[in-house]
């Protein structure tokens, strides 16, 4: 319920975090149930900070497949943000 707060527990524990999460840009939907939270990218970095944690890396994760053309199929495809932060 709380990603910052588990970012923070994390911190208590760990020296180094990767996380990930469907990167949300204008026009873009996230249907899937599994993906409980989905941020842009200034958003998931500002998370980081506010958690404690310096982020130092971020990597993008996108998927082309040739059903992105069908309108039925566009809403599930996008990017993924993978961060590494200290």
């Amino acid at each position: 319920e709380d990603p910052t707060g588990m970012l923070r527990l994390a911190k208590e524990h760990a020296r180094l975090v990767v996380c990930s999460s469907p990167e949300m840009r204008p026009g873009q939907t996230d249907v899937n149930p599994e993906h409980l939270w989905a941020f842009d990218g200034d958003g998931y970095r500002e998370m980081l900070v506010e958690a404690g944690w310096n982020p130092y890396s971020k990597t993008h994760l996108s998927f082309d497949h040739p059903a992105m053309a069908d309108p039925d199929w566009a809403d599930m495809f996008y990017d993924f943000q993978i961060w590494v932060a200290g």
